[in-house]
């Protein structure tokens, strides 16, 4: 067990184990992001909506790398905190193999019924061979993408959050450098961009690959990659807060793409362009979203062994911090928001004035309590990292269920707009909610930390 995680200074540890983390996770948004920087100012803002009706898939593919993934980073800390030395080759040979298999069902599914498929996420008539151009590229490579997410989490929990961000680093810089090269060199249009993006993540998992197999002791061998069901259900259960995180956001842009489509065609805008607007929308929520999930999931080593151990002091200590890195964090991005939206839209295309007008004016709404939404993300994380399942799961779905419900029902009563403000009420009541939890997590650590300490071990054991 590596002893400075529970001696070492907070912040000292939180620098190490929280900034390659934070930046690991900002360059994975990266491959989205320079796609639609790429993609809205080579092709136009309708390719940027055809890569908006793929974003819910791809987003379905990751929160199931993260379903195992954190799952067996979480397990896999709880254990060292436990006194059991067991070997982190054995946690993410069992992440490996559920996430090959699980993505390569949905990549199936889409490959051969991907009229359905793009329908069901949206697609306009304008929008199915564009979106089909671009998705079946991405989805033809995502087992292999996906089984690289999953391997990050486990890299970082294993002590060595740097490698897995210069990973991430390497896959990226390839990524955008192919980009600019298919598009505007070679004019091979959004199938170029996504050929850019698959290539990327394929030579992260190269490198992901390289850090299992130079030590002998973590080396991942066949043996490891065969079901254990056991662990495998504990890590299923300790990931599915991250999961249910990630296919909440599949839920909301399924249905904010069905309802933007909708009521775009009733206004002057059309359809294509609130859904255009709202891609970026995403993309600026993914990037401040990753820094708190950042925030977390760099702790959660910290988190998980400190709890296992009984480290009160210091979990209360850890948890303060994140939550001051968290809301700085959200306070910075809504003013950053507030007045520079413009020039940020402009970033991803802005050929047309109609489309920048709105584009601005959802970005004011959509992203104006921000901060909630990270303080309640880095929130469900910490509840993960320390073992609490059941309640890390229903944090991590409360604001996009809510967003859903709301989205529903402002945008029957105010139209276009009312889609936009019911992310300010889902902000505010599940981050209202959100406090509730933790605060009284917090006060009754001591006795949820013995509690947990007379089930703990029996439970490892039985995964042994």
């Amino acid at each position: 067990m590596d002893q400075s995680l529970e001696k070492a200074p907070l912040g000292q540890l939180m620098a190490k184990f929280c900034l390659p983390c934070i930046t690991s996770l900002l360059v994975s948004c990266l491959y989205n992001i320079v796609d639609q920087m790429f993609v809205g100012n080579g092709i136009g803002y309708q390719a940027n909506a055809a890569t908006g009706v793929i974003f819910p898939l791809t987003v379905l593919g990751w929160g199931l790398s993260l379903l195992f993934g954190d799952g067996a980073a979480a397990a896999f800390s709880l254990s060292q905190g436990s006194g059991q030395k067991e070997n982190a080759a054995r946690f993410c040979g069992q992440a490996v193999w559920m996430t090959f298999v699980s993505s390569l069902i949905v990549a199936v599914l889409f490959l051969l019924f991907p009229s359905a498929v793009l329908r069901f996420a949206g697609a306009s008539d304008a929008l199915m061979a564009p979106a089909y151009e671009y998705g079946r590229i991405i989805l033809l490579f995502m087992p292999l993408a996906m089984v690289q997410n999953a391997m990050a989490p486990m890299i970082r929990a294993d002590g060595a959050p740097a490698y897995s961000m210069l990973a991430m680093i390497a896959g990226a810089l390839f990524n955008i450098a192919g980009d600019y090269i298919a598009i505007f060199v070679l004019h091979m249009g959004l199938a170029g961009a996504a050929w850019a993006t698959v290539l990327g993540q394929v030579l992260s998992l190269l490198i992901c690959l390289a850090y299992f197999l130079k030590d002998p002791q973590k080396r991942l061998t066949l043996s490891l990659f065969q079901a254990n069901w056991q662990l495998d259900f504990r890590i299923a259960r300790l990931g599915m807060p991250s999961f249910l995180s990630q296919i909440s956001i599949v839920a909301i842009t399924i249905v904010n793409n069905l309802l933007l489509v909708h009521f775009g065609a009733l206004s002057q805008y059309g359809s294509e362009i609130p859904l255009a607007a709202f891609v970026v929308l995403m993309k600026l929520f993914q990037i401040v979203i990753n820094i708190a999930i950042g925030i977390g999931a760099g702790c959660q080593p910290i988190v998980g062994t400190n709890f296992a151990a009984g480290n009160v002091s210091r979990v209360r200590g850890l948890f303060g911090r994140m939550c001051i890195w968290t809301a700085l964090t959200g306070i910075a991005a809504s003013v950053c928001f507030f007045l520079f939206a413009q020039p940020i839209v402009e970033m991803f295309g802005a050929q047309d004035a109609l489309y920048l007008q709105f584009a601005i004016r959802t970005v004011h709404i959509y992203l104006s309590l921000i901060m909630l939404t990270c303080l309640q993300k880095m929130g469900s994380i910490f509840m993960q990292a320390a073992g609490q399942a059941s309640q890390a799961a229903f944090l991590s779905i409360l604001r996009d269920g809510l967003l859903v419900i709301f989205a529903v029902l402002f945008a029957n009563l105010w139209k276009l707009e009312g889609i936009f403000w019911s992310s300010v009420a889902a902000d505010l009541v599940a981050g209202l909610w959100t406090g509730i939890v933790l605060i009284r997590f917090i006060q009754t650590l001591p006795e949820r930390m013995a509690k947990a300490a007379s089930t703990q071990n029996q439970t490892i054991s039985q995964t042994v």
